[in-house]
């Protein structure tokens, strides 16, 4: 603390003990390794409530495409699809890249989450399109749709982790 603030607190009522305490608080190095620590927990919240807004993020986006699969015939379809995958994929991946501290377990953590949530989507979107596509009569296939989705989705994400080794 500089000279002039302490004689600014003992002006306004401080003790030499209070200021001096005052002093040894702001000089203190354990408190900054308090904080680095309460920060690498919030670093931590931070991942877990990413991964949990992308998990739920990923099923809504899922449930707004599937009108999108009665819309549109087999050609536009696939082309619809993949950049609606790529467009989510892209976001998700722009998140991650903006957590610089993320290790390597934590990227292995995120591909294995995005596999489950993208294979979890697909039986979710099956179930449901497949019952709209009985009663609207599609005529393309709505595995390969579905799978084109969920490799488009992932494609930013693995050729980041390429990019990265």
């Amino acid at each position: 603390m500089h000279p002039k603030q302490q004689k600014r607190l003992s002006k306004k009522g401080w003790s030499k003990k209070e200021i001096q305490h005052s002093v040894n608080l702001l000089r203190n190095t354990s408190n900054k390794q308090k904080h680095k620590s309460m920060q690498r927990g919030l670093h931590h919240l931070g991942f877990y409530i990413l991964l949990i807004v992308i998990i739920f993020g990923s099923f809504i986006l899922s449930m707004y495409s599937i009108p999108i699969l009665v819309l549109f015939n087999s050609y536009y379809i696939h082309w619809v699809v993949v950049v609606l995958g790529l467009l989510a994929g892209l976001f998700f991946t722009s998140i991650i890249n903006e957590m610089n501290y993320l290790e390597k377990k934590h990227h292995f953590i995120l591909l294995l989450a995005l596999i489950i949530v993208i294979l979890l989507n697909a039986i979710i979107m099956l179930g449901i399109s497949h019952d709209i596509s009985a009663q609207f009569s599609l005529v393309y296939d709505l595995d390969v749709v579905i799978l084109l989705f969920g490799m488009a989705f992932l494609a930013p994400y693995l050729y980041t982790l390429i990019k990265i080794k």
